[in-house]
């Protein structure tokens, strides 16, 4: 039986593609609507899951992108604050 967990997903507006993406997972996918790239991460989720099904390895390659073991099973890590930080960009940038 699979256990839900809840999973932060940042979705970003890149030209004409919404972009979905998850530190959690690092993994990252797009669509050209914010309907389709939700629809294409949940379908990446499933592929990323099935590809690591063993479950020896499904927990390396958790643990690597920060998940850890509670009571004999994984837990995301929690995202603690989202800042929007000012920094200095050179002229030819922009």
């Amino acid at each position: 039986m699979n256990k839900q967990v809840q999973l932060p997903v940042n979705f970003y507006q890149e030209g004409d593609l919404v972009v979905a993406t998850s530190p959690a997972l690092e993994i990252t996918t797009q669509g050209e609507t914010f309907d389709e790239a939700k629809k294409n991460f949940e379908e990446l989720v499933g592929i990323f899951f099935e590809e690591y099904k063993d479950i020896n390895l499904l927990e390396k390659v958790l643990t690597e992108c920060g998940w850890r073991k509670v009571e004999n099973r994984m837990q995301p890590p929690v995202e603690i604050a989202r800042v929007y930080q000012s920094i200095s960009m050179p002229e030819f940038a922009y």
